[in-house]
């Protein structure tokens, strides 16, 4: 086993011990997954996994074992180029079904969960248009109808495109709301990343799209799937790379604010929201290395969100939240033995109630795991 310890604020610390051996079975050698979730797909007590392959177009799922171990995984055919997953329930069964967004034949995919951490074979739900080339996707309720609708920011050209949830009897199916294709930013750069949430007051969800050399460009809900342009925010990225963009309370104000990676600069960036769908300055913290990947979460379990990221080389940072939105970081926090971290997912894998980590990096197909304790 390898520790790592990190200090997170006065007196307290949390430790990340890698753990049993890596769980990858299926996916081909030197080729990490494109994207990795955490959930209970087997609607046991034990939380599951499931990632996406663009090497061998598969995705795959491991349900969780009892010692928190996690089975060998089971394969399932996606179309090329899976590069994002997000678990949802959209059967109204009471289990998580599976989408995947494909960026070679932008399209979405539906893996409906049949119980058991079974799942049927892969279902198109939605297209994002013809070599649109979807990077990523997020959901959120635009129509205030209990139905949930995806929104995904696409390469080419860039723009952000809202599918509404048809949800018809014989299934669910995500369309492309007409006038909906919203370019942002200046030539030559593109969008990354995309966060869905009430940015103001009206109950509406909102959008705010993260580009390339570090904007934030908001567009304001409707409540229709038509979105309308607010104003563009710099993180302060200069110009460099930015790939990650977080939505999340952090100063527990009931407003929405925003955390974004700056990979270039290697900080992070956060950006406090009014209530209005405006942004302040950004605040800036150094995270040690080139941040790629990011999750707001309770780690520390003080009723303050603080923030994983992955950072560049093979290492992570912690920034830990203080009540008003500031955060304590040590630099690193901890290591990963193996290879370039391309992605993580978080959840509690050995049922302690203290987060845990599923770390994926270059060079191996693996997935290793890291168990959280404070101590």
């Amino acid at each position: 086993k390898i520790g790592e310890i990190c200090t997170i604020s006065e007196g307290a610390q949390i430790n990340f011990t890698q753990t049993h051996p890596a769980i990858s079975q299926y996916a081909l050698l030197g080729a990490a997954p494109s994207a990795i979730e955490m959930g209970y797909l087997s609607n046991d007590s034990f939380i599951d996994m499931a990632s996406v392959y663009q090497s061998s177009n598969q995705l795959i799922v491991w349900l969780g074992q009892a010692n928190g171990t996690f089975d060998h995984g089971t394969p399932y055919s996606t179309n090329p180029l899976p590069v994002d997953l997000l678990l949802v329930e959209l059967t109204n069964d009471n289990r998580l079904d599976i989408l995947v967004l494909c960026l070679g034949s932008s399209n979405i995919l539906l893996f409906v969960n049949l119980g058991g951490g079974i799942f049927a074979a892969k279902r198109t739900v939605g297209s994002t248009g013809s070599y649109s080339f979807p990077l990523s996707m997020t959901l959120v309720d635009f129509i205030n109808n209990g139905l949930v609708d995806v929104v995904t920011v696409c390469e080419n050209p860039p723009y952000v495109g809202v599918l509404l949830n048809q949800n018809y009897t014989s299934g669910t199916q995500f369309t492309l709301v007409a006038n909906t294709l919203y370019s942002s930013g200046p030539p030559n750069y593109y969008l990354v990343a995309t966060a869905a949430a009430h940015f103001n007051a009206d109950s509406l969800a909102d959008v705010a799209t993260l580009t390339n050399d570090g904007n934030v460009v908001m567009y304001l809900g409707m409540g229709n799937g038509i979105l309308t342009y607010l104003a563009t925010y710099t993180t302060r990225g200069f110009t460099t790379f930015s790939s990650c963009i977080v939505a999340a309370d952090v100063n527990n104000d009931g407003n929405i604010d925003l955390s974004v990676t700056n990979t270039g600069s290697m900080t992070v960036a956060v950006l406090f929201g009014d209530g209005k769908g405006h942004m302040s300055v950004p605040i800036l913290y150094q995270v040690g290395g080139a941040p790629t990947h990011m999750r707001a979460l309770y780690f520390d379990q003080d009723g303050h969100l603080d923030l994983l990221v992955l950072t560049g080389s093979n290492c992570y940072t912690l920034l830990t939240g203080y009540f008003n939105g500031t955060f304590y970081t040590s630099i690193p926090c901890g290591y990963v033995p193996a290879g370039y971290v391309t992605n993580f997912a978080v959840g509690d894998i050995n049922g302690d109630g203290i987060p845990d980590m599923a770390i994926t990096a270059t060079g191996t197909a693996n997935v290793q795991m890291f168990l959280g304790s404070i101590i």
